[in-house]
């Protein structure tokens, strides 16, 4: 069917002075992309500057911007960067991150506020200011970078709640674009960066360089690349990519027990059952989750059999 190509349109990605952000950055511009690399340089040797410089080395466009999307104002200069630069914004890779790290309630407040606002919040400040020109083009393809660490991350709590946090903003901003030509997705991406590098037993260990050789850039960006790409049929999902591995990382529930007599003895007895995955739902959206469907069995009396509930902006449940 042919490369995936971007040209004409214009990529910002955040936290691209190295590592992976870096890799997204030039998998981009590689096919075609101009490519704003955002990063605010906390290491001397992973800077948006240097990631420029490469990209253009290998005959790419690109330009700098060092704003921190930590917070708003901050976060919406970086898209107008974008915006100045090259008149529009068509894809938003929300990469940049810092992580605490220290077992729960050892970690200061001050340092887990940090994680938090770049890797959850920031990811808010961006897309919030890269919205309404998206909304304005009819076009738009978001991808948050999440982490496996969404299921629980010993040592590294505030990175875990963040993580998880991205996934229910971009399963609302998929649901809230689709009707403005918006996807959004979330990749919980394997591969190097200057964390990963170091993070096990210090940058240059074997460990460290087994690390890399498994988990090349180029492969984790893959699946980061195909999420921004306007071929892209997927929108609310999130895929695991690296090291030559692509999957799905779903939310899902099982079909429970239903009795309109619950008491918690009823739980302890049917446990079991309760927990059984068989048969289990995906989960697209809130709608589709438990409570919703908690409130279906209490309202059904009151309608058709049969007869829909459907949410909508302007009302609460209505047929």
């Amino acid at each position: 069917m042919g490369e995936l190509r971007f040209e004409g349109r214009v990529a910002l990605v955040t936290g691209a002075g190295g590592g992976i952000g870096r890799g997204y950055a030039q998998a981009l511009a590689a096919r075609g992309a101009k490519v704003v690399v955002n990063d605010i340089g906390i290491r001397p040797e992973y800077t948006a500057e240097s990631t420029v410089a490469l990209i253009r080395q290998a005959g790419g466009e690109a330009v700098a911007d060092t704003h921190s999307i930590a917070k708003p104002d901050s976060a919406a200069e970086a898209v107008r960067t974008a915006l100045e630069t090259y008149g529009r914004l068509d894809i938003l890779i929300n990469n940049a991150g810092v992580a605490a790290q220290g077992a729960f309630g050892e970690i200061k407040p001050e340092d887990y506020a940090r994680t938090l606002d770049t890797h959850l919040m920031g990811q808010i400040w961006t897309s919030e200011a890269a919205w309404p020109h998206m909304v304005a083009a009819s076009y738009g393809r978001i991808v948050q970078i999440s982490s496996t660490a969404l299921f629980g991350m010993p040592g590294l709590w505030p990175y875990a709640v963040a993580k998880a946090g991205t996934l229910g903003l971009t399963k609302t901003l998929a649901l809230e674009g689709a009707r403005h030509g918006i996807r959004c997705n979330a990749v919980t991406p394997y591969g190097t960066s200057p964390g990963s590098d170091a993070g096990f037993s210090g940058e240059g260990s074997d460990i460290a360089r087994i690390w890399q050789a498994n988990y090349p850039t180029h492969l984790t960006a893959a699946g980061v690349v195909y999420l921004a790409h306007e071929s892209c049929t997927l929108s609310g999902e999130c895929l695991v990519s690296g090291g030559g591995r692509v999957a799905r990382v779903f939310i899902a529930e099982t079909p429970g027990i239903v009795d309109k007599a619950m008491t918690p003895e009823m739980v302890r007895d049917n446990l079991e059952a309760a927990m059984d995955e068989t048969g289990y739902q995906v989960i697209g959206s809130g709608l589709e989750g438990g409570a919703y469907q908690a409130f279906r069995i209490g309202v059904t009396d009151r309608f058709e059999p049969g007869q829909e509930l459907k949410w909508t902006a302007d009302a609460d449940v209505v047929a």
